[in-house]
């Protein structure tokens, strides 16, 4: 059986995206100044889209340190990807 329904979703603002990523992350999680900025840049590039903020923030979790060379594949993945125009609203 095939049936599409489009389902219409309001964006979030960049507010409450931050909130969401952050509350995804974890609470408890202390990010460097450096994995801040890429985080709220990749928020910014999910276009206030809660899914794409969900998915984003669980590929950061375990990243804690991008300058030090923390996990700088994993990071120049996931900011290589919401640069790269991946998350798209259509």
């Amino acid at each position: 059986m095939v049936t599409q329904h489009k389902i219409k979703v309001k964006p979030i603002s960049e507010e409450e995206a931050w909130t969401l990523f952050t509350e995804r992350l974890g609470h408890d999680i202390s990010l460097s100044l450096e994995v801040e900025q890429i985080a709220k840049s990749i928020t910014k590039e999910c276009d206030g889209l809660p899914l794409g903020i969900i998915t984003m923030a669980g590929t950061m979790k375990g990243v804690d340190d991008y300058a030090s060379g923390g996990m700088p594949g994993t990071m120049k993945g996931v900011d290589d990807y919401a640069s790269g125009g991946m998350l798209q609203r259509t």
